[in-house]
């Protein structure tokens, strides 16, 4: 059992090893605010971002933004590091699924968050409420006897869930509990102050001296248990393991780094459909041309990556039914564009149009007289089967 036990530690270190292999490292540097020694930022690979951090750091969260727009863009992706119970100080290192397009710019921030005291939560929770009691004092318009909503009570709602998300928006806590929004019991509770008569607080509060000292008690005893039931809700989110925003660092408009565009040259076989649909012509002939992705495999779905905008020439010329040769215009040999898809490693199947030309008005006069060339031009269908290669992969973006 114990050489079993050595084993599965050892399978366990391989396999870890093996995932984080395949993340590319890129370390923050705090005080310079850049990674990777002033190195643009890896692109197109799954990242493990590191970096130093002090003992009182808890949390730290990473978030990548377009590098251009409003402040208040929304994220393009989002991370949160923890530090495991009892550690101090040392580093931070988490994987980013994210992968950075190829010579662009991005900006980075990077926030450090420290837990905080009971001492700071009491003050938090002091503040939370005393601005949703400001708030809700203001929700109603109060008459001779009745409680109006100064708004609709779906809006009051969410400027309430607002309150919260301004109040926290400086606080994580570790136990990824979000705050979903009061609930419709105190939805069902604004309704009800505001069907409610005052007159109600008459028969309800007993040791008042007047009707309006007995309306203007129950008026408050309203709105205290509204606000109980707000406090209520948002304690579920304030007695959580918080950390607040200790510092940031905002990383502007960092580059990344440039990719090698692939090209393909391929080489195959087909059929052009000539004419006729009592009697079918079909042309045949080798063709080679070239193949350019519509997507990156590192940064697009299989479908796209193997998808191509295809562009080629037909070795041979092609006839039609009455015997008359075609070529290509201008250059004097048929030439297609089309979509390809590779269906193997090395295989792709092509379909496109092909134009064509008799070839005793091709390229008469060359590339300097287009003229008529569109009344001259024919263009069929083909279909094609092709081995390709890739050609080069030098050029940069």
């Amino acid at each position: 059992m114990k050489r079993v036990s050595v084993l599965m530690s050892f399978l366990l270190i391989f396999l870890a090893g093996k995932v984080f292999s395949q993340l590319e490292t890129v370390r923050f540097d705090y005080e310079k605010s850049y990674f990777n020694e002033g190195q643009p930022l890896p692109s197109e690979s799954n990242l493990l971002f590191t970096g130093a951090i002090s003992d009182i750091v808890s949390e730290v969260e990473i978030t990548i933004l377009s590098s251009k727009g409003k402040s208040s863009r929304e994220p393009l992706y989002s991370v949160t590091w923890r530090k495991p119970h009892n550690k101090i100080g040392g580093e931070f290192a988490m994987p980013v699924n994210f992968k950075f397009r190829a010579s662009s710019e991005y900006d980075v921030k990077i926030d450090y968050y420290r837990a905080i005291s009971e001492d700071e939560r009491a003050e938090i929770k002091k503040s939370m409420y005393r601005n949703m009691d400001a708030y809700l004092n203001t929700a109603f318009q109060t008459g001779k006897n009745k409680m109006k909503l100064t708004k609709k009570d779906k809006q009051i709602i969410k400027d309430m869930n607002q309150i919260v998300a301004n109040g926290m928006a400086y606080y994580r806590n570790s136990t990824n509990i979000t705050f979903n929004g009061f609930s419709d019991i105190v939805r069902d509770k604004l309704r009800q102050i505001q069907n409610d008569g005052l007159k109600a607080g008459q028969r309800i509060v007993t040791d008042a001296d007047s009707k309006k000292e007995a309306r203007a008690t129950y008026r408050e005893q309203l709105l205290r248990e509204l606000k109980e039931m707000a406090h209520g809700e948002m304690e579920a989110l304030l007695n959580t393991n918080l950390s607040v925003l200790n510092e940031s660092r905002y990383v502007d408009d960092y580059p990344t780094k440039k990719s090698l565009n692939v090209i393909s040259i391929n080489g195959g076989y087909g059929g052009v459909f000539m004419s006729g649909i009592d009697s079918i012509n079909i042309g045949t002939s080798p063709y080679v041309g070239f193949s350019f992705p519509l997507g990156k495999k590192s940064m697009s779905s299989p479908f796209w990556s193997n998808t191509s905008l295809n562009v080629g020439v037909f070795i041979n010329n092609f006839k039609d039914d009455s015997g008359v040769e075609l070529t290509g215009p201008i250059f004097k040999r048929p030439y297609y564009v089309g979509m390809g898809y590779k269906v193997f490693r090395f295989v792709r199947l092509n379909a496109g149009a092909t134009f064509l030309e008799d070839i005793s008005t091709a390229g008469v006069n060359g590339i300097n007289d287009l003229t008529g060339l569109g009344d001259r031009v024919v263009i069929r269908p083909m279909l094609g089967i092709s081995a390709e290669i890739k050609l080069w992969t030098s050029l940069s973006e």
